[in-house]
């Protein structure tokens, strides 16, 4: 071995080399020096890491002066990400040890539609099943008022309209504006008549209900009678309660009805297509015509009220028309007791419509028949 000058710097600095490297405080004498140096590690010294899962990319790096030996990824689970939820998993699938219950779909389980709720052509879906629609599609639809009636089909509309028309044109103005008289009462603008006459499809709705102390007075004058005529009269379930008629058939006679259905027949002849004042006191039972008595005896006959309107020209059988004719109307007065409590009188209305208008409520009373009255003369 060649002969090396050594001093003692330059082994001081070869014992803190060997320090750093080894990482102690060790002292060394120059004869340990060799075998030191031959066991200093061959790198830096080692370390290992743990690093929890993520979803995105993690670089694991060792401290500085260390080399990593061994890194360890935590395993995943599924506090990973919040939305790993049984909910939000398909119903029977695992995802990180989360079992999913959400249902594939939406329920429609409880829905109630049927095709016909569902317009033609489309489609929805009830109970887990497509339906295709059956519902008819109208479109828009449009009508014009009629007197007769029309059919709206069933099914779909995009909406339409109802046309205006003139009701001063339509065949039933005059009962409107009948109706709206008679409710609101009309003024006492009007012409008065000797009479009006109806053709046989005529007649009057008193409004009046007849009870046992009701007396009525009626001046008119038959027309070619060769039927039934009942001049006033109402009904109500088959029984006449309050009616006087003049029958044709078969015999001519008189019949007079109230309660217990009381009769009186008499030759009525002398009374055909003549003026007449009948006078019917229902509750003296006595019928007069032209101040001639016809008295009935009535049989077990008591109080009532009737249940029905009173109608002039007519027979109030419940509601329906019964026994019209044609007829001339002069008047029609009517009491209850000495009480008078109607006062019809033959007129024209200010828009010329002829009627009847009662002097004690002046309220106007028209044509609840067909056509129209004729006019008699003016006074």
């Amino acid at each position: 071995m060649s002969n090396v000058l050594v001093d003692e710097q330059y082994l001081e600095n070869i014992a803190n080399s060997l320090r750093n490297k080894s990482g102690t405080q060790d002292k060394y004498k120059p004869s340990q020096m060799g075998s030191a140096i031959d066991n200093l590690p061959t790198g830096k010294p080692t370390q290992q890491k743990v690093v929890n899962a993520a979803t995105t990319n993690v670089i694991v790096t060792p401290d500085e002066g260390y080399d990593l030996s061994q890194v360890t990824v935590n395993a995943v689970t599924s506090s990973i990400d919040a939305n790993i939820q049984a909910e939000n998993i398909k119903e029977g699938v695992e995802i990180l040890g989360v079992t999913g219950t959400l249902e594939e779909g939406i329920d429609t389980s409880d829905a109630t539609a049927t095709a016909y709720d569902i317009i033609s052509p489309k489609t929805a879906y009830v109970d887990g099943q497509k339906i295709a629609g059956t519902m008819p599609n109208n479109g828009q639809l449009n009508y014009t008022p009629s007197d007769e009636a029309q059919t709206i089909p069933a099914g779909y509309t995009s909406g339409g309209t109802i046309g205006a028309v003139d009701i001063t044109t339509l065949d039933d103005y005059d009962i409107c504006l009948s109706l709206s008289n008679q409710i609101l009462y009309g003024g006492s603008e009007y012409t008065e008549l000797e009479y009006i006459e109806s053709t046989g499809t005529q007649y009057i709705n008193t409004l009046y209900k007849p009870n046992q102390k009701t007396r009525l007075e009626m001046c008119i004058e038959t027309i070619n009678l060769n039927s039934t005529f009942v001049p006033f009269g109402t009904r109500a379930s088959g029984k006449l309660d309050y009616s006087l008629g003049i029958n044709f058939n078969n015999k001519n006679y008189i019949q007079y009805n109230s309660n217990k259905a009381v009769y009186s027949t008499e030759d009525s002849d002398n009374l055909l297509n003549t003026k007449l004042l009948i006078t019917l006191d229902n509750s003296l039972g006595r019928i007069a015509y032209n101040n001639t008595n016809i008295d009935i005896i009535p049989t077990d006959r008591e109080d009532f009220a009737c249940i029905t309107d009173l109608y002039l020209g007519c027979l109030n059988n419940n509601g329906s028309v019964q026994y019209i004719q044609p007829y001339k109307l002069y008047y029609c007065k009517i009491y209850e007791g000495e009480t008078l409590v109607k006062d019809y009188i033959p007129v024209k209305d200010i828009n010329n419509i002829v009627c009847l208008y009662d002097k004690i409520s002046g309220q106007y009373f028209y044509n609840q028949g067909t056509g129209n009255f004729i006019v008699g003369g003016e006074i």
